[in-house]
């Protein structure tokens, strides 16, 4: 046994006050319990035993109160620590009585077991979700999931995610990968609205969102820091315009062969000539 007494395993990992109901607060533990109060704190109950799917003893590093319905909330649960690796993510929508699992081995990966979640507060069938080997994202509500790679490291463990609520820009936090700032969700979440129908059409602009013309002023200082300081890379200058563009493929025009026999008939001679030395 571990001379700090670390197996006791004590601590609560997360905890997720309702938006909704007062009151309404979920906890998660580092042995696998989900449990939730309706009264504030007065009284409490373990809804462990009503996750079907979920192995005992997990952690559960994330619990999400919906900002939809008051008795929807989301479990993320990892197991790894006992060389399980399977992505587990579970939902309910009647304060924990009946649970539903929202991720599987086929959509995320075998090897991939889950960190993070988030689901958008603008369009309840955004959900992303942040895995030990980078991020992926739903349009439709967890049925399907798409990997995320567009300027995005691809393996990266991705520990937390955000939707900062005035911007509507998804900030994530990786392990040792430092931030990313995925810059305006709103395509995404017209996509998820509408359908990805979208993307076959010719031409598509989404709404962009607000652009102001500014003028900038370097700050006294140091104006030459060479290699001594670090700066992030910031949104680039500008409107943000998101859109859809699919080039028409050229169309050749093909004679049908009938037309082709048909037209040799119609040939007359018109004139010869012969020449003469």
């Amino acid at each position: 046994m571990d001379a700090t007494g670390a197996e006791n395993h004590c601590t609560i990992l997360a905890i997720a006050p309702s938006s909704i109901e007062k009151g309404l607060v979920w906890v998660g533990t580092d042995d696998g319990k989900v449990q939730v109060t309706r009264d504030g704190g007065k009284s409490w109950t373990d809804v462990t035993a009503k996750i079907t799917g979920m192995p005992k003893g997990a952690w559960i590093p994330q619990v999400k109160a919906s900002t939809y319905k008051a008795g929807e909330v989301f479990v993320v649960v990892n197991n790894y620590r006992m060389f399980d690796y399977k992505p587990y993510l579970f939902r309910s929508r009647d304060y924990g009585q009946t649970w539903e699992s929202m991720v599987s081995p086929s959509q995320l990966g075998d090897n991939n077991y889950t960190l993070a979640m988030v689901q958008d507060a603008v369009e309840p069938k955004l959900i992303f979700v942040g895995t030990e080997n980078g991020l992926f994202v739903s349009l439709d509500e967890g049925k399907t999931y798409t990997k995320w790679t567009n300027e995005f490291p691809a393996g990266v463990p991705t520990m937390d995610l955000v939707i900062h609520p005035r911007e509507q820009d998804l900030v994530i936090g990786t392990f040792g990968r430092a931030i990313y700032v995925l810059d305006d969700i709103r395509p995404l979440r017209q996509l998820a609205k509408e359908g990805t129908q979208i993307l076959a059409k010719p031409l598509h602009v989404f709404s962009p969102p607000d652009a102001y013309e500014v003028t900038f002023q370097d700050p006294a200082g140091i104006l030459f820091p060479g290699n001594a300081m670090f700066q992030g890379e910031n949104r680039r200058s500008g409107a943000m315009i998101s859109y859809v563009v699919n080039k028409p493929e050229e169309k050749k025009e093909v004679v049908p062969a009938a037309v082709k026999s048909d037209s040799k008939k119609g040939d007359k001679k018109i004139r010869s000539k012969t020449g003469r030395s």
